[in-house]
C-alpha cells in the first residue's frame, strides 16, 4: 500500500462512524440542517422547541454544508446558545481528559479555567457568524472542535511555525485580518526581550530562502534517488566530472543546512520574546487584556475567533460547502485542498498530508463529542 493510499485508509476510518450517520438520513429524505440546541447539561434553562432542523441525528455531519444560513441562524439565536455550546465543549473534555494531563497545557483539567474560556470564545464566535452568514454559513460546534485541535483554548499556544492564540494564526495571516502581530505593536514601553522583536520577519525571509533553494535543486531534495542515480552514471562515465558535481552538492547541502540553523534560531528568538510578554499575564484581567491588545491580538478570543470564521465562511463559499476541504484548507493552505478535475473541482479534497488528515480526523471526532452534548 502507497503513504497516499494509507493515508486516504486512515482518513475513512476515523471519519466513517461520523458521517455514515448523515448519509443514512440524507438516505431517507429527511432535511439535514443544523437543529436547534437543548438544555445545558449542568444548568436549568429555559427549553427550546425542536424544528425540522433538529431531527437531525445529535452526532451526525452534514459534509456538504447548506448556504442557506437561517436554520443556523435560528439555532445560535436560541436563549443561552454560547453558554450550552462551551458547555457542551467542555463536557467533552472532561469526558475524554477525567484523568491525566490535558494536550498542551501539560496539567490537569482541574488547575485550567476552560470553560472561562471557552466562554469567551463561544461569545466572540455567534456574532461573527452571524457577520458572515452571507458569505457562508460556518457551525459553531465544529469551530469549537476546531479551536479544540488547533490550541485546545490555550491564548498563549504558539506553534514551531510561530502560529499563535487558540486560533493559531500565523503573523501574516494575522495582518490579513487586521491583528496586530508582536512584531509589529501598538506599544513600544514596558516590552519584554524587545532585541528580538524582528525575529520573526527575519525567520519568514529566512523559510523563503531554504524553500527556493529546495525547489532550484528538485534532484538534491525533491527526488534525491534520481538525483543519485544521475550521479553514479556520472562517475562511470567521467569521474571527474562526478566530482565536481559531488563538491557542488556538497556546497548546496552546507548551504541549506546553515540556513536551516539560522532558521531555527530566529525561530526560537522570537519564541523567547513572545513568551517572556506573556509569561504572568491574564486574558481575565483588565491591565493584561489593554497589553494584549496593543501587543498582540491573535491572544485575545475577541479579535481571533472572528477572523477564524471569516476564513472559515471564506473557506466554505471557495469549496461549495464541503466542511471537510475547508478545514484542511485552514491547517495546509486553500491551495492545498484543489482538485482540479470534472466533478470535483467545486468541492476540492483533503491533501495527503499526515498532519492535515490527523487535523480534519479529529475535528470530525470532537464535533460529534460537542454536538452529541449539545442536542443529545
Amino acid at each position: 500500500m502507497t503513504r497516499r493510499d494509507s493515508l486516504k485508509a486512515t482518513v475513512a476510518a476515523a471519519l466513517l462512524p461520523y458521517f455514515a450517520t448523515a448519509c443514512a438520513t440524507l438516505s431517507a429524505g429527511e432535511p439535514l440542517e443544523t437543529p436547534e440546541a437543548d438544555e445545558n447539561a449542568t444548568a436549568p434553562l429555559p427549553e427550546v422547541p425542536l424544528t425540522e432542523a433538529a431531527k437531525m441525528p445529535s452526532g451526525a455531519i452534514r459534509i456538504m454544508q447548506s448556504p442557506d444560513p437561517e436554520p443556523l441562524l435560528a439555532e445560535i439565536r436560541a436563549p443561552e446558545f454560547a453558554q450550552r455550546l462551551a458547555q457542551a465543549t467542555y463536557d467533552f473534555v472532561a469526558t475524554a481528559y477525567a484523568t491525566g494531563n490535558l494536550p498542551l497545557w501539560k496539567k490537569p483539567l482541574a488547575q485550567v479555567d476552560l470553560l472561562a474560556r471557552m466562554r469567551l470564545a463561544a461569545e466572540a464566535m455567534l456574532p461573527a457568524i452571524t457577520a458572515n452568514a452571507g458569505v457562508y454559513p460556518v457551525d459553531p460546534a465544529w469551530l469549537m472542535g476546531q479551536i479544540l485541535a488547533e490550541s485546545f483554548f490555550d491564548e498563549f499556544a504558539i506553534s514551531s511555525s510561530l502560529a499563535v492564540g487558540m486560533c493559531q494564526f500565523i503573523r501574516t495571516t494575522a495582518k490579513e485580518y487586521g491583528m496586530v502581530c508582536a512584531d509589529a505593536p501598538l506599544i513600544s514601553a514596558g516590552l519584554r526581550e524587545p532585541q528580538w522583536q524582528d525575529e520573526a520577519r527575519r525567520a519568514e525571509t529566512l523559510r523563503t530562502t531554504v524553500r527556493d533553494l529546495r525547489r532550484a535543486h528538485p534532484d538534491l531534495f525533491a527526488r534525491p534517488e534520481q538525483g543519485l542515480r544521475q550521479l553514479v552514471r556520472l562517475t562511470q562515465q567521467n569521474p571527474s566530472a562526478a566530482k565536481r558535481t559531488a563538491t557542488d552538492w556538497q556546497r548546496i547541502w552546507d548551504q541549506q543546512d546553515a540556513l536551516q540553523a539560522d532558521l531555527q534560531s530566529a525561530r526560537r528568538n522570537f519564541r523567547a520574546y513572545l513568551e517572556a510578554n506573556f509569561e504572568g499575564r491574564s486574558i481575565f484581567n483588565a491591565e493584561d487584556d489593554a497589553f494584549l491588545a496593543a501587543f498582540d491580538q491573535r491572544t485575545l478570543p475577541r479579535f481571533a475567533v472572528p477572523a477564524m470564521v471569516r476564513m472559515m465562511a471564506r473557506h466554505l463559499r471557495a469549496r461549495g460547502g464541503n466542511i471537510l476541504a475547508a478545514t484542511a484548507g485552514y491547517n495546509a493552505g486553500l491551495g492545498a485542498t484543489a482538485y482540479e478535475a470534472p466533478g470535483y473541482a467545486t468541492y476540492g479534497r483533503i491533501p495527503s498530508f499526515e498532519e492535515t488528515v490527523n487535523y480534519v480526523s479529529k475535528i470530525a471526532i470532537h464535533y460529534h463529542g460537542i454536538r452529541t452534548r449539545l442536542h443529545g
